[in-house]
């Protein structure tokens, strides 16, 4: 009986020389795209679908969806429930408050650290937020590093998996903030900036709350939070390198009628020397081929009033 159980498994943390067997790689994807004939970019497919990464094989797509995707002409969402999602949200019904944690964290784009052995297979028996993190590791709905051993959401395809899961459990710090995100987004290309101030005076309680982070990164996990909505229609990114130094947050249009826009996070500061700092240190220089209009955005936390100041404006680049 013993020879039955010595068996060599290869998974998503470790896939050793399967590697190439878990996924799409760059090339086969760009073979799909070619026989398909797709009018899809890579960087589309690369939003949705890619986020894995192997040192085998280097990036990783989702095969199916890759497919769905060329042969529809349409990035969206293409797999359905599983058993390993359905066991893994009951795992985050039995542990609220720790894992409502890790959910805000991971829908702002950042990462958690993960103990990926703590997973053995039985998803009927994930009673802890670390075999409820593991358990997503290793079933594929989050990427890991085992270098790091951090895990963070991989593409937007998973990340509507994980929103939807995330609103089933009612956690109001987070279903509140998410579901007001489009109206915000909306209001801060209008440039009311009054909007934007009530939002995260209303938020940063609730959701500050649930993060034990320095005031500047909880400034900045809340407003990807409140700016979730944003990722549906530009890529995201926290702290890129651009013109002279790094923004706190891009967001890069993907198409190229509406206006990128960049926000400026301080604490006990205002507004204006936010706006001053983006354009002197000209953090749009990397986009200014690619986008007309650029909205920059300041917002700041007074600690000693709890409430946030923000400054909006408006700019043409070319």
């Amino acid at each position: 009986m013993s020879a039955l159980n010595d068996f060599d498994e290869a998974t998503m943390v470790f896939p050793d020389e399967f590697a190439p067997f878990f996924g799409f790689s760059l090339n086969d994807v760009e073979t799909v795209m070619k026989q398909s004939k797709t009018r899809l970019k890579i960087e589309d497919l690369r939003s949705w679908y890619d986020g894995y990464y192997f040192e085998r094989v280097g990036e990783v797509f989702c095969p199916n969806s890759v497919v769905l995707a060329c042969l529809k002409n349409s990035c969206r969402t293409y797999f359905g429930s599983s058993m390993a999602l359905t066991a893994v949200k009951e795992s985050l019904k039995n542990n609220r408050i720790d894992l409502e944690k890790d959910a805000a964290i991971l829908l702002s784009g950042s990462s958690v650290e993960v103990n990926a052995r703590l997973f053995d297979s039985d998803l009927s028996n994930l009673n802890s937020r670390e075999k409820g993190l593991a358990a997503l590791v290793h079933s594929g709905f989050l990427s890991y590093n085992p270098k790091t051993q951090e895990a963070i959401i991989p593409n937007k395809e998973v990340r509507l998996f994980f929103s939807d899961a995330v609103s089933e459990l009612s956690w109001p710090a987070l279903n509140s903030p998410i579901s007001e995100s489009r109206r915000l987004l909306e209001k801060t290309k209008l440039g009311d900036a009054g909007f934007v101030e009530k939002a995260f005076d209303e938020f940063h309680l609730e959701l500050s709350s649930i993060l034990t982070k320095n005031h500047e990164d909880v400034l900045a996990t809340i407003a990807f939070l409140l700016y979730y909505a944003a990722k549906e229609d530009y890529y995201a990114f926290k702290e890129p390198a651009t013109g002279l130094g790094r923004a706190d947050i891009l967001f890069v249009p993907i198409s190229a009628n509406e206006p990128a826009i960049i926000i400026e996070l301080k604490v006990d500061d205002n507004p204006e020397s936010c706006l001053e700092q983006i354009e002197r240190m000209k953090y749009y220089n990397e986009i200014k081929n690619h986008v007309g209009e650029v909205i920059l955005v300041g917002i700041v936390y007074d600690r000693s009033t709890l409430r946030h100041k923000a400054q909006i404006k408006t700019i043409t680049l070319n």
